[in-house]
C-alpha cells in the first residue's frame, strides 16, 4: 500500500515538474523541490534535469528543421530562377 502511495505522489510530482519545465530550461532545483513534495528530492532533481534536457532537444530539433526548410526554400528558388533563365516553365 505504501509503494502505491509513493508511486502516485511521485507521478503527480513529475507531472507538476513537466508542466513547470514547459516554461523554463532544465532546472534540477525545481525538480528537487517538486520531488521533495512527492517524497524524494533526488528523484525529483533527476526528473527535472531529464525533462529539461528533453525540452532542449525538442527545441534544437525544431530549430534544425526550420534551418533545413529555409535552405531547401533558397535552393528551390535558385533552381527555378536558373531553369526559367533557360526558358523552362517552373511551377
Amino acid at each position: 500500500m505504501l509503494a502505491l502511495s509513493l508511486t502516485g505522489r511521485l507521478r503527480d510530482g513529475l507531472a507538476i515538474t513537466e508542466k513547470a519545465l514547459a516554461r523554463t530550461p532544465a532546472d534540477p532545483q525545481l525538480g528537487a523541490a517538486v520531488g521533495a513534495i512527492a517524497g524524494d528530492a533526488g528523484k525529483g532533481a533527476a526528473a527535472g534535469a531529464v525533462l529539461g534536457g528533453v525540452r532542449g532537444r525538442r527545441q534544437s530539433m525544431a530549430a534544425q528543421q526550420a534551418q533545413q526548410q529555409e535552405t531547401r526554400s533558397a535552393y528551390d528558388r535558385a533552381f527555378a530562377a536558373c531553369m526559367e533563365g533557360r526558358g523552362y516553365t517552373v511551377r
